[in-house]
């Protein structure tokens, strides 16, 4: 139904209004997709219940396993009351009714796979029943936290940026933030994008008017540009045993730029990737041992293509992929991920490039506390190369410019040995300068716009489409010309509202 949300067990549908709060382990079910003939059929016996009228559909899967239908429709029917209409011992099922004003709310529930437990779904329907509130305020309001959490499994960029743009969300400058931070992720998993062109010029205008006399003022005899970039780095990191690369979330080009130092590294002995954004030890594990690319379950951030090459790259070079994320609730998030990378460099031999998210590779405490690289720098006294490219936009024309801290001025303690202004423009070309682009791949997409995912065609023939791409397009045009790497590849695209063709070829 239009203007349903979930977050997480709870349902929101700022139209009607209405909130409700199920179990944990409830799943909604996409209405879009169940069998129609099967819930018929479910409602059969009950003629109040009409498919017409379905607002959601749950299903637990965890004991007592029930699913719930719960309906909704516009009708006065007595005074303002919560009712246990029915309980069917035989079909174990039972029927809640809330009656509020006008509106009349309906709960089916039936038991799943053997549950026997009408006493329990007697109290559960009750507590979700109960939990039901016809008016949003403060307390219960959609936020676009919940939006993104309904859209972030959806790989049809092109309709989850629909949707984050439509939500019907109250407007303040902190659901402002939050909505520009998840339309710039996702749009930034698709290139040639102007939506997302515009979002990160509107990002940008306002550090770079900040920045700019800050930067007109750098000794720039003291800066490092082009290839000297990599050439300082190279020639530090044979110093110490970690480099802290940070990004922020949508930027490619960061990612681009951390693969752009992974031969060099592996060539003076670094041993270790260590990923903030892969999902966990089991993920990294299934990259090092089973195969040498990530899939969508590997972690959120890694569905980008241009991150997906990153761990491409790093395991064909030979790096071990380590997943260095906390994973203990019970302990702060900065420490733990201190605590993981400390396990890694428990090996005398490892030398570790870490890749991490915007603020964690801070040395020095900031006002909300020390971060990871500072906790690192405490428990190991390993004093790490952090190049930081999300604090400096900047206006330049050098693809790279490499900063010493201590040029820039006011800084009393170090927060980073270097800052790095990227403007790297993403490609292929640049991530796979070795391979051969000659070969020229003509799409049709027959819709404007279109998402066009391009896939390894091995990738793809065994995950199917929870394979990362190896390029998303956004395309406005009739024919979309894409220079590839020699190579089989699968192309799938989108339009706004759903799957529109696919088809394969090959460029060798």
């Amino acid at each position: 139904m239009k203007y349903n949300y979930t977050n997480g067990s709870r349902l929101i549908n700022p139209e009607i209004p209405l909130t409700i709060k199920y179990f944990g382990d409830t799943k909604f079910q996409d209405l879009e997709k169940v069998d129609k003939n099967y819930i018929k059929t479910i409602l059969r016996p009950y003629n109040q219940l009409k498919l017409k009228n379905l607002l959601a559909y749950t299903k637990t899967n965890v004991n007592p396993e029930y699913e719930t239908f719960l309906f909704l429709s516009s009708q006065k029917e007595g005074n303002d009351s919560l009712r246990l209409l029915s309980v069917d011992s035989t079909r174990l099922s039972l029927i809640y009714k809330l009656q509020k004003d006008d509106q009349s709310l309906f709960m089916l529930m039936q038991a799943m796979n053997d549950n026997k437990g009408l006493k329990s779904m007697l109290k559960d329907g009750a507590d979700i029943m109960n939990s039901v509130s016809f008016r949003i305020d403060s307390t219960n309001a959609l936020s676009y936290a919940d939006v993104f959490n309904q859209v972030r499994k959806d790989i049809n960029y092109l309709s989850a940026t629909k949707t984050l743009i439509d939500a019907p969300v109250s407007d303040s400058l902190q659901q402002q933030w939050m909505q520009f931070q998840y339309l710039a992720t996702i749009n930034s998993f698709m290139q040639n994008n102007p939506t997302q062109d515009s979002l990160i010029q509107q990002y940008e205008r306002k550090r770079i008017d900040k920045q700019s006399e800050m930067l007109s003022k750098l000794d720039t005899t003291k800066v490092f540009y082009g290839d000297a970039v990599i050439d300082k780095i190279l020639s530090e990191a044979k110093h110490t045993r970690v480099v802290m690369v940070n990004e922020n979330h949508w930027y490619p080009k960061h990612r681009i730029f951390t693969t752009s130092l992974l031969k060099d590294l592996k060539e003076i002995g670094y041993t270790h990737l260590a990923l903030e954004a892969l999902t966990n030890p089991l993920q990294a594990s299934k990259i090092n041992e089973t195969r040498p690319y990530p899939t969508l379950n590997s972690g959120y951030y890694i569905q980008e293509a241009y991150f997906a090459h990153l761990v491409r790259k790093a395991a064909a070079l030979g790096f071990k992929l380590v997943s260095y994320e906390n994973q203990d609730p019970k302990i702060n998030r900065e420490l733990g991920q201190a605590q993981q990378l400390m396990e890694i460099l428990a090996d005398p031999n490892a030398k570790v490039l870490v890749h991490a998210g915007i603020d964690h590779i801070l040395e020095s405490p900031t006002e909300n506390g020390k971060r990871m690289a500072t906790l690192f720098k405490e428990m190991s006294s390993i004093d790490p190369l952090s190049i930081n490219q999300v604090e400096f936009v900047g206006d330049s024309s050098h693809e790279l410019s490499l900063i010493p801290f201590e040029l820039i001025k006011g800084q009393t303690k170090k927060i980073n040995d270097y800052y790095l202004i990227n403007h790297i423009k993403p490609s292929l070309e640049k991530v796979y300068p070795e391979k051969d682009f000659q070969i020229t791949a003509t799409i049709t997409p027959k819709s404007n716009p279109a998402l066009v995912k391009f896939y390894n065609q091995e990738e793809y023939s065994i995950y199917k489409e929870n394979a990362v791409p190896i390029l998303n397009i956004y395309s406005t045009s009739d024919r979309l010309t894409v220079n590839l790497p020699r190579g089989m590849y699968k192309v799938v695209i989108y339009n706004p509202d759903r799957k529109q063709n696919s088809h394969s070829f090959n460029t060798k």
